[in-house]
């Protein structure tokens, strides 16, 4: 499972809006085979560790990115780039 969060700025939450966002996902990076959701009112994002744990650090990354003026874009390639690396390196002897 990929373990990754994009994100896109919503001008509101209805569900014409996040299935707009949505098609544009499924266009860039295919269907997925299964599609998770909390499934809990949006006013509640505690009750989702992980998704809260995205939500910081997607808050994280935008904020860095207002502050030092660069590209949000580039910004999460990088992050994405960094979870694919391996936490432990292998050295042949």
């Amino acid at each position: 499972m990929i373990r990754y969060f994009d994100f896109v700025q919503l001008s509101n939450i209805t569900s014409k809006s996040i299935i707009r966002a949505l098609k544009h996902w499924f266009a860039t990076f295919g269907i997925p085979d299964i599609l998770r959701t909390d499934g809990k009112y949006p006013r509640f994002p505690r009750s989702n560790d992980l998704a809260e744990r995205y939500v910081q650090e997607a808050k994280t990354l935008l904020d860095k990115c207002l502050e030092e003026g660069s590209d949000v874009q580039l910004a999460l390639l990088h992050h994405r780039i960094l979870l694919d690396q391996p936490l432990v390196h292998q050295y042949d002897d």
